[in-house]
């Protein structure tokens, strides 16, 4: 009787001993199980990998793998492309004042604003791909200060444009070719401009007069740098532009040189209550105009006024 009791006693104590490692076994596989799902880095025992890159990938195609202070790793999916629309633009529908071509007034309104200018113009950007769109765009002056060479009710010019974008980080790069048609003929112009988005937004405009022969111009450049920084107050959003240009010999028909420098202030405002992204604004600009420069001009300071609707889409 005790050598059977002997005998089974022995026997459970192997069973119970090989139950015992069976569990281990299976802990253990538990465990590996549970660290690849978590993402514990069991090449470190015992103490988090502290040494680790705090963020690297490789690890999983497609993922973004960051391991933490106590060497556990997560795995974040990467996020596509940010999606930027494929076709975005605006309509405007101003009035101005006065009609400001790089400092020359136009149509010499000089301190007066009695003769309001309707301005609408319309733009498409287009979404390339790789920071590249393409702009294509049409701006009017439309007005009874003249017999109308194009035709219409008092459209005295038309001008179109189309080019190419190029945004990279905070830096944009834009070159435009514009046709503008007035007067009986054309004068045709290409456009180079660099904006920084940061402080003071600063740019430099190279607005280049490639043909003017329809119209007697020369060829000639007027370079402009601009900053404008702003201010929302509320629904209100308020901005103070200024620039600052140059212009070469006999671009407005006088010396070359500091041709103009002009500062102003806009505000906007969102008009909730209509369908659509509608939003109304309102500006002033003063400009300084060097009449060595732009001789024509019948003031060298004035102040213009703007005002207008716009739609984004």
């Amino acid at each position: 009787m005790l050598k059977n009791l002997k005998f089974t006693t022995r026997g459970a104590l192997s069973i119970a001993l090989a139950l015992a490692t069976i569990q281990s076994v299976a802990t253990a596989q538990e465990s590996a199980a549970v660290d690849r799902a978590t993402g514990r880095d069991t090449s470190v025992e015992g103490t988090p990998n502290e040494t680790a890159s705090p963020t690297y990938t490789g690890d999983r195609a497609g993922y973004t793998t960051t391991v933490d202070a106590k060497g556990y790793k997560s795995y974040t999916k990467m996020e596509e492309e940010a999606k930027v629309d494929p076709v975005s633009g605006s309509l405007n529908l101003d009035v101005n004042t006065h009609f400001i071509s790089y400092g020359l007034d136009v149509w010499a309104a000089g301190a007066a604003w009695d003769d309001a200018l309707f301005n609408p113009s319309f733009e498409l950007n287009i979404a390339l791909g790789g920071g590249f769109t393409f702009i294509i765009g049409t701006w009017w002056d439309v007005n009874d200060n003249a017999v109308s060479s194009i035709g219409g009710r008092g459209i005295q010019e038309v001008d179109v444009y189309g080019g190419l974008g190029y945004t990279v980080g905070l830096v944009s790069f834009t070159a435009l070719y514009q046709e503008w048609m007035y007067g009986g003929g054309s004068e045709r112009i290409v456009d180079f401009i660099v904006a920084v988005d940061t402080f003071l937004n600063p740019s430099l405009t190279i607005h280049g007069r490639v043909d003017g022969d329809d119209l007697g111009l020369e060829e000639g450049i007027v370079g402009v740098v601009g900053i404008e920084e702003g201010f929302d107050a509320g629904p209100v959003s308020i901005s103070f532009p200024a620039a600052v240009a140059f212009a070469t010999d006999n671009y407005h028909g006088g010396d070359g040189g500091f041709a103009y420098a002009s500062l102003g202030v806009n505000a906007s405002v969102p008009l909730t209550f209509l369908p659509g992204d509608w939003s109304l604004h309102a500006g002033v600009t003063g400009y300084y105009t060097n009449d060595e420069v732009i001789p024509s001009n019948p003031d060298e300071t004035f102040i213009t006024g703007n005002a207008g609707l716009t739609l984004a889409f």
